[in-house]
Parts: structure tokens; C-alpha cells; sequence
């Protein structure tokens, strides 16, 4: 018998800061809801789009303070929590200690370019929205220690369990371990790092989010101040660390560029933009390849050209394989993106890159598999997983001795409780419900707020990550597929081909038929090596 119980010494009363996070899927994961910035009131009399735009703001910070209320009442009840105890019999079977899986629903080929139509990927069947909150918190607990127990003789079986068990995660791309984790310094630094931001985010004392105040004509926009107080924050820090110790300094930069990509991911425009600047003044390979995934997969114009404009002085090597990987992404609107990119940056080097496109399927066609004594249809994917509800589907737990002291930590949120923002989620959290952020199994490639119906509690607006699975098809799956994407038909080039027509015609000034052999005839390049690499 195993017998988890937890004593409530000094190193488990450590502080811990309790963020939303997740998959990873990133090196830390959380966001910022709906946090505001006071604006002061105008001494002049406003037109009336600016009276509506005032009103509304106060509205918003209306429900604010009502929602800082409830989180504070929630937090305030936590306190004195009591821990839990769970003895789990070793004997007891392996599907026993999996959380119950959500119900299957039957995937189908995606084509639109609706970002809320892209598959979700649930950690577990959601809790009955009638269910005592005690009852929730309760097995959230319980989760964590059944987790625990598997993870004892081997630190990453939990996850590797799941993948086994479940057809619908079987395909994601995990990261298992030393891949998946980060220490030593580079652990501390992140710490400081994410600690950084937060408090960008506050002002005055108050919680404030950058990019989700209404901006106001004339008045100070709340996403510049954020990045000001950013720039202050760091000068700061920086005065403590000398100038010699270069391997302090370049794990802080990494763990700076990090932990803002990662926690602004899903922001406003406004502070998306700032982001772009500040990754534009760091003079490092990281914050090249930062700039190069913004250029990707930032869903506004603007955003993206500023990305570019950024890359135009930049070490071309550091980014290329991203552009290059971006023109087989399996959601078009990316590879769209990439074309355009290699165009804008006249990346005429890459034009062989482009011409193969034509001569590839649809990247979201299924392909085989295996030998033919065990051949399998698998087709690459896009999937979303909502952040705050896959802490322990991207993260190991967090609240054993065994975490160190500097590592960052976060609490996993309860549906029956209300959403902390990114800064006051840092506070009192339940011992038993931590992830620990060292450990990352899951990295999205990018991040976007979308409406969740019956979301309350919560804000209608959540974050989703968003990240490829490679997914074994059924025979049905495999037809329809085909069908949808397998097609080589000349008259009805996918959305791949004409993106690289378009980026060709631009680059060269000419034009062929849109295949391949064409380009390569009037262009005389000859086809490209197929790399070793996978």
C-alpha cells in the first residue's frame, strides 16, 4: 500500500506562485483574463463614440472588481484547506489510475480556416456542472496523486500510460525525459523571468492585462505602459548581474524571451506588436526564431509584418528551417504565411523550396505507414487544447518534496472556482493541486483566445494551444481523407500549390503551369536533394 500523505512543513509551505498553465506544452503556461488599467478621466467633454467607449470600459471594470471579488472570496476559503490523504493500493489496475476519458466524438477532416472548428483535445470527461465543489476538488486531488504513484518507478509513466491508453492523445507530439525538462540555473532564471512580467502587469497594486482594455483616443495606450514598465523591470535586474558573467546573462536572456512568448502568446494586437519590438532589440538566435514563428502564425497583418521587418536583419540561418517547415504545416493559412514570408524577405534562395511544394500531396493527406505486414494510414493534424484545463496533460505535479525550492510552479484551476488573473494567480493556492513548469510534455506553436460556451465560472474567453498530432486513420477515415485532401487533380490545386504559384510569380516575374516540372524547366533548377534527417 501506498499512502499519500502530506505533512504540512516548512518546505511545503514554501510560497508558490499559482498560475493557469499548461501544454506546453510550453516551458510555463498561464494567461492573463481580462485584467484592466485604470485611465483617468478626460477634462474635456468627450465626442460620443468616446462617452460609449467610456462607458463600456467602466462596465468592464465593473465586472472586474466583481469577478476580483469572487476569486478573492474562493482563495480566501482555500486557505485553510485541508490536505488530503489517499492510500493507493499497488495492486490496483492500471486503467484505474487513468482519469476518465472525455466521450469520443468522430473526427472529420478540417478545411475551413475557423481556428474554432480545429479538434480539441480534452484531458479528461468534464466534471457535471451540478457537482459539489468539495466533490471537484476532491478528485482534481486525487488526479494528482494517482499520477504521482505511477510516476514513481518511472518519472514520465504517467504520460507515457495516457499515450497507450488514449487514441485521441496516442499521437501528440510529448516530449519525454530530458527533453521535456529544465534545470539548474536555467530553472531559476525562468523563475525570475516569468516574475518579471507579472509585475509589468501591476500597477499601483492592481492586476492589469496590456492588451484587453478598450484604447481610448488620446489617453495612454495600457499595452505601451505594460512594455515601459517591462523596460524598467529589466534595467533593474539587470543592474545586479555584472557584465563578465556572460553565462548568467545569456540563460537570462533565453528565459526572458521564453517566458514572454509564452505567457503573451494569445495577447492583443497592441501588445503582440510591443513584443515584436522587444524581441527585435535582443540580439540573440532565439529571439530571431521568435520573430520568425510570430511572422507565422500571428493571425494579424500587422503583427506579422512587423515580424518580418525584424527578420529582414537577421542571420538568415537561424530561421530558415522554421519558413521552411512553415510551407508544410498542416493548416494553410501557416504555409500561406511562410510564401508570403520568403517573398517579403526575398529569401530567392528558398525558391527551390518552393517549387517542391508542387510536387507534394496536401500535407494534411493521409500517408502510410509501417511495412505491409503492419502498414497504418496516418494523417498530420492541427488540434487545440484549452490551456487551462490541460495542466497535467502538459505538466508533471508540483507539490512534492522532491521539487526544488527555485523551480516555478503552478496551481491547477477548478471549474467550480473563477479564473484568477495572470498576477493575482501568483498567491495562496491548494497544496495538493500544483504542476511544477520544469516539466513540459507539450509545446504549442501558437496561441489564440476563443468563446467556450456555459463557460461560467470561467470567462467566455479562453485560451487555446494549438500544436500538430500525428493520428493513426481508420479505414472509413482514411477514404474520407482522400477524398478531401488526396486529390491530384491539376484543375484543383490545394491551397498549398497556389500559395507557392502566388510566392513564384511575385519572386520570379514569370509564369508556368503550376506544377513542379514546369517551374524547374523555365527557372533550370534542378530538383532538390531529399535530406537524411527525418
Amino acid at each position: 500500500m501506498i499512502d499519500y500523505t502530506h505533512s504540512r512543513s516548512a518546505p511545503q509551505q514554501r510560497r508558490v506562485w499559482r498560475i493557469p498553465t499548461l501544454i506546453a506544452i510550453g516551458l510555463m503556461a498561464w494567461t492573463a483574463v481580462d485584467l484592466r488599467a485604470q485611465q483617468p478621466a478626460s477634462d474635456k467633454a468627450s465626442s460620443q463614440p468616446d462617452a460609449l467607449r467610456r462607458q463600456k470600459q467602466q462596465e468592464i471594470q465593473s465586472l472586474d472588481r466583481q469577478r476580483l471579488l469572487a476569486m478573492q472570496q474562493a482563495q480566501q476559503e482555500r486557505q485553510n484547506a485541508p490536505r488530503f490523504q489517499f492510500t493507493i493500493d499497488p495492486q490496483t489496475p492500471l486503467k484505474d489510475l487513468l482519469p476518465t476519458a472525455p466521450k469520443t466524438v468522430k473526427s472529420r477532416p478540417v478545411s475551413s480556416d475557423d481556428p474554432a472548428r480545429v479538434p480539441e483535445i480534452e484531458f479528461q470527461q468534464k466534471a457535471p456542472k451540478d457537482l459539489p465543489a468539495d466533490k471537484i476538488l476532491h478528485q482534481a486531488a486525487l488526479t494528482v496523486a494517482r499520477i504521482k504513484h505511477l510516476n514513481m518507478k518511472d518519472k514520465d509513466a504517467f504520460i507515457k500510460a495516457l499515450r497507450d491508453h488514449r487514441s485521441d492523445v496516442a499521437g501528440l507530439p510529448f516530449a519525454m525525459g530530458d527533453s521535456c525538462r529544465i534545470h539548474g540555473e536555467y530553472s531559476k532564471q525562468l523563475t525570475r523571468a516569468v516574475n518579471l512580467v507579472r509585475r509589468s502587469m501591476t500597477t499601483n497594486g492592481s492586476n492589469t492585462n496590456p492588451g484587453s482594455v478598450i484604447d481610448v483616443p488620446g489617453e495612454p495606450s495600457p499595452a505601451a505602459a505594460f512594455w515601459e514598465r517591462y523596460r524598467v523591470n529589466c534595467q533593474e535586474e539587470e543592474a545586479g548581474v555584472h557584465r563578465i558573467d556572460h553565462e548568467r546573462l545569456e540563460l537570462m536572456t533565453r528565459a526572458r524571451i521564453a517566458a514572454v512568448m509564452q505567457v503573451l502568446a494569445p495577447e492583443a494586437p497592441s501588445v503582440r506588436l510591443g513584443l515584436v519590438r522587444y524581441l527585435a532589440s535582443v540580439s540573440h538566435c532565439e529571439a530571431t526564431r521568435a520573430l520568425a514563428r510570430l511572422a507565422l502564425f500571428s493571425q494579424e497583418e500587422e503583427v506579422r509584418l512587423a515580424a518580418l521587418q525584424g527578420l529582414k536583419v537577421r542571420r538568415e540561418r537561424d530561421y530558415t528551417d522554421i519558413l521552411q517547415a512553415g510551407l508544410r504545416y498542416p493548416w494553410p493559412a501557416v504555409a500561406g504565411h511562410a510564401a508570403d514570408a520568403i517573398v517579403k524577405l526575398q529569401r530567392t534562395d528558398l525558391i527551390p523550396d518552393l517549387i517542391d511544394v508542387l510536387d507534394k500531396p496536401d500535407p494534411r493527406a493521409p500517408v502510410v505507414k509501417g511495412t505491409d505486414a503492419k502498414k497504418a494510414y496516418v494523417a498530420n493534424e492541427l488540434v487545440r487544447v484549452n490551456h487551462h484545463q490541460s495542466c497535467l496533460l502538459c505538466h508533471a505535479p508540483g507539490n512534492s518534496n522532491e521539487v526544488p525550492q527555485e523551480t516555478l510552479t503552478a496551481g491547477v484551476p477548478l471549474p467550480s472556482e473563477p479564473l484568477g488573473t495572470l498576477a493575482a494567480a501568483y498567491g495562496k493556492r491548494i497544496p495538493d493541486l500544483a504542476v511544477r513548469i520544469d516539466v513540459t510534455y507539450l509545446r504549442q506553436d501558437f496561441s489564440l483566445m476563443l468563446p467556450v460556451a456555459d463557460a461560467h465560472p470561467w470567462p467566455e474567453m479562453q485560451r487555446y494551444d494549438f500544436l500538430v498530432r500525428s493520428r493513426e486513420l481508420t479505414e472509413q477515415e482514411v477514404g474520407a481523407y482522400r477524398e478531401q485532401f488526396g486529390t491530384s487533380d491539376p484543375s484543383r490545386p490545394s491551397p498549398y500549390q497556389r500559395a507557392v504559384v502566388v510566392a513564384l510569380r511575385t519572386m520570379t516575374g514569370r509564369d508556368a503551369a503550376p506544377n513542379a516540372q514546369a517551374w524547374r524547366t523555365m527557372l533550370e533548377h534542378p530538383p532538390k536533394k531529399e535530406s537524411s534527417n527525418p
